[in-house]
């Protein structure tokens, strides 16, 4: 089978993820896991694959991260007991449609520091 992942996923212990879509606010969901550029995380309602959402992910012992991202993969949670989605995050840059270089860096602060744990001796 081919590989698609172009990155690394990590753990983060304690994360928890907010999905802002449609004007509505979603409880907190648990991050399975991330990379530098997605998120991937358990979902208790539908979440359409394509649409454009914000999420703010929640780590311990550092300030919560906005970010603008792109549903590219769910699973209905009528359909199966763990239900997840993944959230692929626009880029970043200054201009309005895009993620600000603030949130590059502060994604960059998580990624160093879980990162780590999962790589090899």
């Amino acid at each position: 089978m081919f590989e698609r992942r172009h990155a690394d996923r990590f753990l983060v212990p304690g994360a928890t993820l907010r999905v802002f879509q449609n004007g509505d606010v979603s409880e907190n969901f648990s991050i399975k896991d991330m990379t530098k550029s997605s998120v991937r995380f358990e979902i208790t309602h539908s979440i359409i694959k394509g649409e454009e959402v914000k999420v703010e992910l929640t780590i311990p012992e550092m300030e919560p991260l906005t970010l603008k991202g792109h549903v590219i993969w769910a699973v209905d949670p009528n359909q199966q007991d763990q239900a997840s989605a993944v959230v692929q995050f626009l880029p970043f840059g200054t201009d309005e449609r895009y993620n600000s270089i603030e949130c590059y860096e502060h994604l960059s602060q998580i990624v160093d520091k879980y990162s780590i744990s999962l790589q090899k001796p």
